[in-house]
């Protein structure tokens, strides 16, 4: 079965400029509280033998903007990388993640513990890498917009403690409208 979920959820979006975070943010804690999400049948995906310590799904592609699953089990990660450009918001389901974050144009790195119910939402300027440092799985439901097309990595110089850039990864855009694994409301 194939549907708009964002539709289904009431979330008015109009053709314009890129969304900015606090919209972002908005549209992560409603996705986040459909059915499919909410009642956890979408977090339940089984996932391929052999995955790695971290999966993820599209779950939403539309209006400019995409939606995105991601499991992570313990050691679980990511490196520090931007978005391409994308603003976006994160909601964590389940468990807990260790967030690291500082922007393209500054020094130094944050830490901050994200937990199941909270939600943060970041600019296009923004780098972070996460990662599940606890031993119980966390999920958590990602949106950003513009749709993702790229994501820079980076590495920490030593002696200025700026980021540099280290490899760009492009990404294939997701279908417009995703078959969903959990019934509809």
């Amino acid at each position: 079965m194939s549907t708009n979920l964002m539709n289904k959820v009431g979330i008015t979006l109009t053709a314009g400029p890129q969304l900015g975070p606090s919209e972002l943010l908005a549209a992560v804690g409603r996705l986040a509280r459909t059915r499919p999400i909410a009642d956890g049948s979408l977090l339940r995906c089984p996932i391929p033998p052999g995955a790695s310590r971290r999966w993820y799904e599209p779950v939403f592609a539309g209006y400019g903007l995409e939606a995105w699953l991601l499991w992570w089990f313990c050691g679980g990660e990511i490196d520090l990388h931007d978005h391409g450009g994308a603003s976006g918001a994160i909601h964590v389901l389940e468990g807990s993640l260790l967030e690291t974050r500082g922007s393209r144009h500054g020094r130094g790195l944050r830490q901050r513990n994200l937990r199941a119910g909270e939600s943060i939402a970041f600019g296009s300027d923004y780098v972070h890498d996460v990662i599940n440092i606890a031993a119980e799985p966390a999920v958590s439901l990602h949106v950003y917009g513009p749709r993702l097309e790229a994501m820079t990595y980076y590495r920490i110089n030593d002696q200025s403690g700026r980021l540099i850039p280290d490899r760009l990864e492009r990404l294939e855009p997701i279908a417009a409208a995703m078959p969903l694994t959990g019934p509809l409301p």
